[in-house]
């Protein structure tokens, strides 16, 4: 019986390839499209874009910030990366909030959470009132004599 010799490759740092927000969500009012465009780009561990990645990205909220209620995220929310580069055109959220954040996922890559923003500036939301079923929201700022109302 003839033997043959084996080998033992053993990875001390695996290559470790993830997502990574290269374009972060921003402030924005409830339903209107976050703009700047949210972009993720696949890397690898030393932060290298992978062109040749093409696979699917799915975003979702991570931590729901929603002042009211809690935040639905809309718009479409999986794409196909181009040169490891997924772009989120028409992302909104429907509720003010401040605190939220995305996640993004792809399978084979780890995954990745953007920075902290909110649906409205902080600034923005002078008060925030229950009236019977309804939750009446001020917005202006300090010095608005005129802010408004929204229900």
């Amino acid at each position: 019986m003839r033997s043959t010799p084996r080998q033992l490759v053993v990875a001390l740092n695996p290559a470790t390839t993830r997502l990574a927000f290269t374009v972060q969500p921003t402030t924005t009012l409830p339903f209107l499209t976050i703009k700047p465009t949210v972009q993720v780009t696949a890397v690898d561990d030393q932060g290298n874009p992978l062109t040749g990645f093409t696979g699917a990205v799915t975003i979702a909220i991570g931590h729901n910030g929603g002042m009211i209620l809690p935040g639905t995220l809309s718009g479409t929310r999986t794409v196909v990366a181009v040169n490891g580069v997924a772009t989120f055109s028409d992302l909104s959220i429907d509720q003010i909030g401040n605190g939220y954040t995305l996640v993004v996922s792809a399978p084979g890559l780890a995954g990745a959470e953007s920075a902290t923003f909110g649906g409205l500036p902080r600034d923005r939301v002078l008060g925030v009132r229950r009236l019977g079923g309804l939750h009446r929201c001020r917005l202006g700022d300090a010095h608005d004599r005129g802010s408004k109302q929204v229900q």
